[in-house]
């Protein structure tokens, strides 16, 4: 994405490196998004908001939202549209990995929270189950795969 002009900025505290510049517009940062400032099992986590705070691009226009945080898609939800849905409305773009078959109970509340982004114009235009091996699981008597790339579009910027 560099090379077509983007700026992008990348976060993973899985890594062990600090923040540095990866290449000429690739700016990397060791925190983790979650629903809260602070240490959530040994990982260090900030919100979306202070994120954005953080890199100095709170007004900004995001053309593409790329997240993938293993199972704490929920906290991201309920942050977002609970305390900081104004947000989005800058967001051009999301995708994310979801993984909905922890327990019938955490499927439906993504689910919930999906709806919730659907009625903030974001239009849902494509997903696709991983069935990759390490990512099938048995659930209710079936093979289902544990996650889903999903990408949904802000119809306010077509």
């Amino acid at each position: 994405m560099e090379e077509y002009g983007c700026r992008v900025y990348a976060f993973d505290p899985t890594m062990g490196q600090p923040t540095h510049l990866r290449g000429r517009d690739i700016h990397f940062h060791p925190w983790g998004l979650g629903a809260v400032n602070g240490v959530i099992r040994g990982i260090p986590v900030k919100t979306y908001r202070d994120i954005l705070k953080n890199i100095h691009e709170e007004e900004s226009v995001i053309d593409y939202l790329k997240i993938d945080i293993e199972g704490f898609e929920l906290d991201f939800f309920s942050n977002v549209l609970d305390e900081h849905v104004d947000l989005l409305a800058n967001v051009k773009q999301i995708v994310m990995e979801i993984h909905p078959w922890e327990s019938t109970t955490f499927r439906d509340e993504i689910w919930s929270q999906i709806r919730r982004l659907r009625s903030l114009h974001f239009a849902q235009v494509y997903s696709q189950p991983n069935y990759l091996p390490f990512n099938l699981r048995e659930f209710e008597n079936r093979t289902v795969s544990c996650c889903y790339e999903m990408l949904w579009v802000n119809e306010k910027f077509r």
